[in-house]
């Protein structure tokens, strides 16, 4: 599956079809209802497929049968050339080759033990941007190796994207018998659960969140005794983070910083505690939250938000060249639509305040109303602009309050970075 095949919609449609055939032939059989309507659906985007790409599927075809196939017997040696072929399908799966990737994968897959067939399999898909496809391999990885905690927690990671709800439900599981699971697993659970309660504004949330809490802190003892938190501290260290905010939510803000702060104890540049703190910190300290993010930076975080806030800090403070540099910086980063769209209205601005030409400064308005549409904000600021011949209009700038609300809506840990 290489480029040219993904950038094909009837091969990616005719792919997930094929997908959910498999599914529904493992659920009701070959000849169940389900079967033939999702075969009905594969007929039209089949039929436009090059016989390249007719191959291609064919060979996917297959290992979606594998799944369910009887474990050989024996495995082949692994030889030399296998090795190198296994280097080649990781290089393949980077350069975004997935067809050369599956293809060699499934010419050596005899000389692998069928859990890590399957692993790498998935991780192929994670790439290419389908979990649900990727979850089916990774969740049999996860079942042919039990005792394997980066596999079951892949998994487990994986199926959030693709089935929200039946991840819910396994990391629910997990909880219930925390203390006889592997710490990562654990957290991945508590983190699905500390997400879900964040979205949702049921009653039960506040219980929800008191298991993940009392999860985490399990965990975390289990972690200390057993040493694992020195096999994988960055680890630990998200488990701080995942409990300082799983305390903002229940809106216990102290016992947050409490637990900020002591993970800054164990690991005083660790970016993601320092940008966590440093959100908290934001409007109430915010020389103290500003010599957080900047720490942050520093120290090598790959996160959007401590950009974020120091623009809007900058963009506050009148430092407008600050606010530019720092919100272009951030625009390097990956973050989401409205994200994106405030970083470019805050460079408008700046632009604007430092004099630079109004073709320039109209330029980032409109991309930032292309990201952000019917952003009011964005818009009155960009009409303002047009209408007012001063460089400096009465911009209507967001509080520190509703930039606070963005990080902590937008921020997300993601314990599998850490394991």
């Amino acid at each position: 599956m290489s480029n040219q095949f993904f950038q094909n919609a009837d091969f990616v449609e005719y792919t997930k079809l094929l997908y959910e055939l498999h599914s529904a032939m493992r659920e009701s059989g070959d000849e169940s209802t389900e079967a033939e309507k999702i075969r009905d659906r594969m007929d039209e985007p089949g039929s436009r497929l090059s016989p390249d790409e007719i191959a291609v599927v064919q060979g996917i075809s297959a290992d979606f049968y594998s799944v369910a196939d009887p474990l050989p017997t024996a495995i082949l040696p692994r030889t030399a050339e296998v090795n190198v072929d296994l280097v080649a399908v990781r290089r393949a799966r980077d350069t975004r080759d997935f067809h050369l990737a599956l293809d060699v994968l499934r010419r050596r897959a005899a000389h692998l033990e069928p859990s890590a067939v399957s692993f790498l399999r998935g991780r192929i898909w994670m790439a290419a941007g389908q979990p649900a496809i990727a979850a089916l391999f990774l969740e049999r990885a996860a079942e042919l190796q039990p005792a394997n905690p980066s596999y079951r927690s892949i998994a487990l990671e994986v199926l959030s994207a693709a089935d929200p709800q039946r991840a819910r439900q396994h990391a629910g599981e997990i909880l219930r018998n925390s203390e006889d699971q592997p710490a990562r697993l654990v957290l991945i659970a508590c983190q699905i659960l500390y997400f879900e309660a964040r979205e949702s504004s049921d009653e039960s949330t506040r219980s929800t969140l008191e298991s993940v809490v009392t999860a985490i802190r399990g965990a975390m003892d289990r972690m200390m005794i057993s040493g694992e938190d020195q096999t994988l501290p960055g680890l630990f260290l998200h488990a701080f983070a995942l409990l300082g905010q799983c305390f903002e939510l229940l809106g216990d803000h102290a016992g947050a910083r409490k637990w900020y702060d002591e993970g800054l104890r164990l690991s005083p540049d660790d970016p993601l505690l320092l940008t966590l703190r440093g959100m908290q910190r934001y409007g109430e300290d915010s020389p103290g939250a500003v010599a957080d993010f900047e720490r942050a930076i520093r120290r090598g975080s790959d996160s959007v938000w401590p950009y974020y806030f120091l623009a809007h800090h900058h963009l506050l403070s009148r430092n407008f060249q600050e606010c530019l540099d720092t919100s272009t910086k951030g625009l390097q980063r990956e973050a989401t639509d409205s994200v994106r769209a405030d970083l470019q209205e805050w460079i408008a601005i700046s632009s604007a305040s430092l004099g630079d030409p109004r073709p320039v400064v109209e330029a980032w308005f409109q991309q930032a109303l292309r990201l952000a549409p019917d952003h009011r904000r964005i818009r009155a600021n960009y009409e303002l602009y047009i209408q007012s011949q001063a460089s400096e209009p009465d911009w209507d700038t967001p509080t520190s309050t509703e930039v606070g609300r963005s990080g902590r809506q937008g921020f997300k840990v993601n314990v599998q970075n850490a394991a």
